[in-house]
């Protein structure tokens, strides 16, 4: 599999309904994707022309009308369309056109009748035209954790080097990529766990790990040089897990290992690196979709402080929020979040508290969020 495939297969695996499919129908769907690219104002469908492909969108955006003439949907990025023409008679019902400059993957319907056969939530998503429904319920049901995959957080290919690459010449990289970590890898000959075939054709294996906490420990802390190589100061064997792997999973193989960084591998092909924050991110999402729906609710006035300081989590990034008013009350601390403790459980119905203690928060029966220190 190319670069270019590989980063198809990459964004195919973050939308629905693409995002749950087996590492394998993902690479036979992105070996057999078609590109094309539409300026704003063009005519991508046109009523009952025939329809041979399933359209993903890349990026942009489009507007499909109903017979008449009016708005029936607007779609973006990681939207499908043309799946319930290709289930009935493979003729365009509703028109489509771009409002927006867009590029467009081509999914061939044999690709797409092949998936069907074989993968049930795939097809019950296409009959049913439920991404809305399937999404709500999914996120109301939990926080996605343990059904979300490893490879749907992933938006970047990881940064190799090689052990004799010298700690200023990673350090470089690392500020360069605006990364927090490479990974170390050396030509083999041999085969193990960690050995795969780059995008040259040749075989390397996965050494190590250098994190900017190493840099801080081994390197700064010890007063190495800079043209120390890479290979003396990694985390050599590093922890991996593969991409169909959940979140849930993730999460407490970083527990266990007091790590925060975690290298994906699709196969034995490193295919990113997922950090601590990137879980934190994905779960405040949920936090942030669970409090909205909780106040219609709950009308409580604490309720829209917590909503203001999760948007502000979601727009910084930070590991460390306060949730209330932007001062803390006498008396009051600010909010850290923390994992969820080994064994944590939740139901369906306290889907919100749930959410909010895996941060770190302490939920009371009325729904209100207190601090933990």
């Amino acid at each position: 599999m190319n670069i270019e495939q590989l980063d198809i297969r990459g964004h195919l695996a973050q939308f629905a309904p693409f995002d749950h499919l087996s590492d394998e129908l993902l690479d036979r769907i992105a070996g057999s994707i078609e590109i094309r690219y539409f300026q704003a104002g063009s005519e991508l469908l046109s009523k009952d022309q025939p329809i041979d492909s399933l359209w993903y969108i890349r990026s942009g955006a489009v507007e499909m009308y109903q017979r008449s003439g009016r708005l029936f949907n607007r779609l973006g990025e990681g939207d499908i369309f043309g799946y319930s023409d290709l289930l009935h008679q493979r003729r365009v019902r509703y028109p489509v056109r771009a409002i927006e400059d867009t590029l467009i993957y081509f999914v061939p319907a044999e690709i797409f009748d092949e998936i069907c056969e074989v993968d049930d939530d795939f097809s019950e998503f296409v009959d049913t035209g439920g991404r809305l429904k399937v999404t709500v319920q999914q996120q109301r049901d939990d926080s996605g954790l343990m059904t979300t995959r490893v490879r749907k957080l992933i938006t970047r290919q990881p940064q190799m080097v090689e052990a004799d690459t010298t700690l200023q010449a990673a350090a470089q990289r690392m500020r360069d990529e605006n990364t927090t970590c490479v990974l170390v890898v050396d030509l083999t000959e041999s085969q193990s766990p960690y050995t795969f075939v780059g995008r040259d054709g040749r075989h390397w294996k996965l050494n190590g790990i250098l994190t900017d906490r190493d840099f801080c420990t081994r390197v700064l802390a010890e007063g190495k040089s800079p043209q120390t190589p890479v290979g003396e100061v990694m985390s050599s064997r590093p922890i991996v897990i593969q991409s169909d792997e959940s979140v849930y999973e993730a999460m407490l193989c970083m527990l266990r290992n007091q790590v925060h960084h975690l290298p994906v591998l699709h196969r034995r092909q490193p295919m990113g690196i997922l950090h601590l924050s990137d879980i934190v991110r994905h779960e405040t999402h949920s936090s942030l979709f669970l409090v909205n729906n909780l106040r219609p609710e709950y009308p409580d006035p604490a309720l829209p402080a917590l909503h203001r300081g999760t948007q502000r989590f979601r727009a910084h990034g930070r590991r460390r929020c306060q949730f209330g008013d932007d001062q803390p009350r006498p008396g009051h601390h600010r909010t850290r979040f923390h994992p969820a403790p080994a064994g944590a459980r939740r139901g369906r119905t306290g889907a919100a508290a749930g959410a909010l203690l895996l941060h770190g928060a302490r939920v009371d029966g009325a729904g209100r969020a207190d601090h933990q220190c």
